[in-house]
């Protein structure tokens, strides 16, 4: 730019106040359609909403879950898992074993991991899993990420200096 011109780049137009999230029409809260119609997750069964509360704690986890569910009577290894969902094989080891200790999966002698919960209870409401996830995947990531914040704070809070009375 010649001299003595003002440099357009620094006319910067003054900053606006921030709006919160709930001012903007396309983010819905709990219970609220999204743009989609899609209720979000406390619209879903109670059941189900605690079944994923206590075994589910993130996409991942609930993606080898369901690859599992869709043909119980196959075995797969972590590495073939961690392949297939680009994770790292410790990582898809870490959700197959957290989910073989809550008694959703068996390790067979093969080293693979199979769908066999602990609770035939459990069968139906995985399969409600999957078809609420293919249909209403909005709610299912949502009731996922939103629980753990709780478990956090719960756990945090035992670690808390009581005053003694």
């Amino acid at each position: 730019m010649p001299r003595g011109q003002p440099d357009a780049l620094l006319n910067f137009p003054q900053p606006q106040p921030v709006q919160p999230l709930s001012s903007f029409p396309w983010v819905p809260s709990p219970g609220q359609a999204d743009h989609n119609g899609e209720v979000m997750s406390g619209d879903l069964p109670a059941d189900l909403r605690s079944f994923v509360s206590e075994h589910i704690h993130s996409i991942a986890q609930l993606e080898l879950l369901l690859l599992l569910a869709g043909e119980p009577a196959k075995t797969v290894s972590a590495e073939d898992a961690a392949r297939v969902f680009y994770l790292p094989p410790d990582a898809a080891r870490g959700f197959f074993e957290s989910m073989r200790a809550t008694g959703l999966l068996s390790l067979e002698p093969d080293g693979g991991y199979r769908f066999a919960p602990r609770h035939a209870e459990w069968v139906p409401l995985v399969n409600s899993l999957a078809g609420f996830y293919r249909e209403r995947r909005l709610s299912i990531t949502h009731l996922i990420y939103s629980g753990p914040t709780d478990k956090v704070q719960s756990f945090a809070d035992a670690f808390r200096l009581k005053k003694d009375k």
